[in-house]
């Protein structure tokens, strides 16, 4: 499921088929890698300079996550974790707290960053190793989920979606995450490019105020 473009934007959505998202991950379009030699789980922390702190930005405060996903994409993320809308909306439409939460299961996660594209689906942004895991989960992000810009979201929304605006590049990868998020809490399993489509939309609406306007 990206650059700041405002007021009303009209796109047809391309063929499901040539974005379509199976099983648990996002897919989208053919893309090289932008972390090349970058393949860790997060605590043991894969950054490029060899540094890592979570530390404060331009969203907030991170989590041990910001190394790998990107400083402003996992403080993006951590502040719509503790939106109670949009947390409420990755349990399911459960009001989940504690260990069991959307946001501690993501603090929780491993996160890993995949040189390669993901074997046989080449296109795919992001996936999990197993539905429902919870914090025992993983999430891969592939290439195409760093390479990707926000004018493709429409790839990965019911096709003819009018947008009231597009999202930041931030809030793009950011709600990639949010997506796998949701599937090691459970509540998306593995689903048809039409329904993780319609969650898409439902993640930008819900966690982000980027409306339907069609």
């Amino acid at each position: 499921m990206r650059q700041h473009t405002r007021g009303r934007i009209r796109r047809i959505g391309m063929a499901m088929g040539a974005a379509a998202v199976v099983t648990v991950g996002l897919q989208a379009t053919s893309a090289a890698p932008a972390h090349a030699e970058c393949w860790s789980p997060v605590n043991i922390s894969c950054v490029e300079d060899g540094g890592f702190d979570s530390g404060d930005g331009q969203f907030g405060q991170g989590s041990r996550h910001a190394g790998l996903v990107g400083y402003d994409v996992d403080q993006l993320v951590m502040q719509k974790l503790n939106d109670f809308d949009c947390s409420r909306l990755l349990a399911g439409g459960l009001i989940i707290t504690g260990a069991a939460s959307p946001l501690a299961v993501y603090e929780g996660a491993t996160v890993v960053s995949s040189s390669t594209p993901k074997a046989g689906e080449p296109t795919a942004l992001a996936g999990v190793d197993n539905v429902g895991a919870g914090s025992n989960g993983t999430i891969t992000l592939y290439p195409k989920h760093f390479t990707e810009t926000p004018d493709n979201v429409f790839q990965y929304l019911p096709p003819g979606t009018g947008l009231s605006r597009l999202p930041s590049k931030e809030e793009f990868q950011a709600s990639t995450v949010l997506h796998e998020d949701a599937h090691l809490m459970g509540t998306l399993g593995a689903h048809t490019p039409q329904q993780s489509a319609a969650f898409d939309l439902e993640i930008l609406s819900t966690c982000f105020g980027i409306t339907k306007i069609n």
